[in-house]
């Protein structure tokens, strides 16, 4: 077990900033926090975006990022993660249980500095479709598609969560998000 602990509200390091924090624990410990936010089976897209700010990126693995929907007994979840330690943006394959690495460099952010992020997902043709990660605007392309995973659940169901995953040592490490957002159709 790991403590940890979200504060909404806050005005540093910018107005409306929420803080995300992960204390000492067990090595490689992970905190996650969902929302569930509707019930829709017609939409397909997702457009998640969010500003971080890290003081110590160096006590981070990484972070998740993750949309997900519930649709005909199939999970869709687009799980994105920065993996610091291993330098690179990897995806979530469902089907399979595991990261998949993507060309996409993930590289620890400058302490206390602002980091823009937007990650864009589709369900298509019964899979997941990995389409771009923006940094700070510049976009990557991904264009990685998987087959979803059997769970039973309400049809229609979708949300998000955010996760932050400690290194080895546990360093315990906060991460503050402004403007996260999910856009859908």
């Amino acid at each position: 077990m790991v403590p940890f602990s979200m504060t909404q509200g806050l005005s540093y390091p910018q107005p409306g900033s929420t803080q995300f924090s992960i204390g000492h624990g067990a090595a490689w410990s992970q905190a996650l926090w969902w929302e569930r936010l509707g019930n829709d089976a017609t939409i397909a897209h997702f457009v998640l975006s969010l500003d971080q700010y890290i003081e110590t990126p160096d006590a981070s693995f990484g972070v998740e990022y993750n949309v997900n929907q519930i649709i005909d007994g199939a999970w869709y979840k687009f799980s994105t993660q920065c993996s610091f330690g291993d330098g690179i943006w990897q995806v979530w394959d469902s089907a399979n249980q595991h990261w998949t690495p993507t060309n996409v460099p993930c590289l620890r952010p400058v302490p206390s500095t602002h980091v823009q992020l937007q990650m864009q997902y589709e369900r298509v043709n019964g899979q997941t479709h990995f389409i771009a990660i923006s940094i700070d605007g510049k976009v990557y392309p991904i264009d990685l598609v998987f087959n979803p995973q059997p769970l039973t659940g309400a049809n229609g169901d979708f949300g998000v969560h955010f996760q932050l995953n400690g290194n080895s040592n546990s360093d315990p490490y906060s991460v503050w998000v402004h403007n996260f957002q999910l856009n859908y159709w």
